[in-house]
């Protein structure tokens, strides 16, 4: 009797009446998600659907179908993060979007020999690039462009002398104070939040976003909602990517528009949890 994997390899050729299961699948704990080369690291939770509407055709006085016509291919899911703040995902869409309409690369991509043939590694578009490379930088910068974390880290450096003048000066204010200059950013943050500034409101109010758009902070501030930015890849990386000898391996959904997004917030120690409804156009 002769046995084979998955990928078809010989596993044995003399093992009669013996079942094998390989004990390689992968748990939750062991998937990331990425947008583009950035590295969303508060995703908690990933589905997606892939359907075609297939539909037999019978001939006359047919019993049973004569073939099956091709239908309508249609991809939906959802993706929900650990909420930390507004607009949180929005960065690593911008980064994506910004490359795109630069005709940059944006994505990482299997490599391929001379002959066109599917290589182990991942290329990143250049000849000293790998996928571990752009998923470490990834690591290193997190998900988040302009925030408090990196705020702090030009102070440490010294990067901003400003910056650093400022925190100290921050951290030495009475509570009121503090609360005093914690609004003044709540209302920078909460763009349009003064009622007077109606041309500023009517930017909330704005259509979607074009496909060829560079997408500055204040389009992030004008535009909260996901479904109105363009169209962007996510990977699913299965196992340890940054070894290739381990296990792993990638799904990657094509053209991903979201729909929507909802948030449910209750009175208990767990995370509040932000979930955003997708389609897609393909997985591959």
């Amino acid at each position: 009797m002769t046995i084979r994997n998955h990928r078809g390899d010989l596993i044995t050729s003399e093992l009669a009446g013996v079942t094998r299961y390989e004990y390689d699948w992968f748990t939750g704990s062991q998937i990331t998600v990425m947008i583009g080369d950035v590295l969303v690291d508060n995703v908690v939770a990933i589905n997606f659907d892939s359907q075609q509407s297939k539909t037999p055709v019978y001939g006359y006085a047919n019993k049973y179908y004569t073939f099956v016509a091709d239908g309508k291919v249609s991809v939906y899911g959802s993706l929900t993060i650990a909420f930390k703040e507004a607009g949180y995902l929005l960065w690593p869409m911008k980064r994506f979007i910004d490359q795109k309409a630069a005709g940059q690369w944006t994505t990482p991509r299997y490599g391929r020999d001379s002959e066109g043939r599917l290589t182990k590694g991942y290329d990143v578009g250049s000849s000293n690039g790998t996928f571990t490379t752009a998923a470490a930088e990834a690591e290193k910068k997190r998900v988040m462009r302009n925030n408090v974390e990196q705020t702090m880290e030009y102070s440490a450096t010294q990067q901003l002398n400003r910056a650093g003048h400022f925190w100290q000066e921050l951290g030495a204010l009475p509570d009121d104070k503090f609360e005093d200059y914690a609004e003044t950013f709540e209302d920078a943050i909460w763009y349009g939040s003064d009622t007077a500034n109606a041309l500023m409101r009517d930017k909330l109010f704005s259509g979607n976003l074009p496909d060829r758009l560079i997408i500055d902070d204040e389009t992030i501030l004008s535009h909260r909602r996901a479904d109105q930015y363009p169209p962007i890849d996510i990977w699913i990386v299965y196992g340890d990517m940054n070894r290739p000898s381990a296990n792993h391996t990638v799904k990657k959904l094509l053209d991903v528009s979201f729909t929507g997004q909802s948030q449910v917030i209750e009175v208990s120690g767990e995370p509040t949890y932000e979930t955003y409804s997708f389609m897609a156009r393909n997985i591959v």
